[in-house]
Formats: C-alpha cells, sequence, structure tokens
C-alpha cells in the first residue's frame, strides 16, 4: 500500500536526477576551468616564443653587422654564444638528469655525452679568452 504521507517528487526519482544534473553541471564547469587554463597556458607559451625569438633575430642581426665589418666583436660574440650554448648543454642534461629515472643506457648515457661536451666547448673557449686566440 502506498503511503500517502510521502511526497510524489521522491517516489518518482526526482532527487536523485536533481543530484545527477549538479554533478554534470559540476564536471562542465571543471572541463570550462580546464579549457581556460589551458588557453591561457597556450597564450604564455606562444608569447615566451615570440619573445625568445624576437631576442634571437636581433642578436644574430648583431652578430651578422659584427662579422660583415669584421671587428673584435665578432670574436668576442662568438665566445659568449659558445658559452651560452656549452651552458645550456651542461644544465639542461643535469636537469633531466635529475628529473628522470630512466635507464643508464642509452638515455642517461647520451645525457652525460652531452655534459662532456658542454664541458669541452666550454674549457675550449675559456683558454681562448685567457690566451687572446
Amino acid at each position: 500500500m502506498k503511503n500517502f504521507h510521502q511526497r510524489p517528487s521522491a517516489s518518482l526519482g526526482f532527487p536523485r536526477l536533481r543530484r545527477e544534473a549538479s554533478a554534470e553541471g559540476r564536471a562542465g564547469f571543471r572541463r570550462e576551468a580546464a579549457e581556460k587554463m589551458k588557453n591561457e597556458k597556450l597564450i604564455i607559451q606562444n608569447t615566451r616564443i615570440y619573445l625568445i625569438s624576437i631576442v634571437i633575430i636581433m642578436i644574430t642581426a648583431v652578430c651578422i653587422t659584427a662579422v660583415i665589418f669584421n671587428t673584435r666583436f665578432a670574436k668576442v660574440t662568438i665566445d659568449v654564444w659558445s658559452f651560452g650554448a656549452a651552458l645550456f648543454l651542461i644544465i639542461e642534461a643535469l636537469y633531466k638528469i635529475i628529473r628522470t629515472s630512466d635507464k643508464f643506457w642509452p638515455n642517461q648515457f647520451l645525457r652525460i655525452i652531452r655534459i662532456i661536451i658542454g664541458v669541452c666547448v666550454f674549457t675550449i673557449h675559456v683558454c681562448q679568452l685567457i690566451y687572446g686566440i
């Protein structure tokens, strides 16, 4: 026999529908928030890429000008670029070795080779800078 004091919405399952609708609403909100965060990250990434590109173009223009005019600045520029490249090789390889737990062969081994090459380039250009070659 039916309980006459029971609300009809409870017997029809409306509260469950309301809970499911609110769960779908939360999921939709989460998706929108995730998309917004993804778009913000993409904008930041693109801005960084554009700024780095502009800096590289400007430095390349200065280097070409220095080579064309054959000044002492050209040799210094090459040394600065070599220092930068060597430091990048060393720091980036060390960072990846610390951050990852890959097997030694081949990933960690190749990173160690990059560190060795970076140290060699750095040493060569330090010697050139000291002896004025």
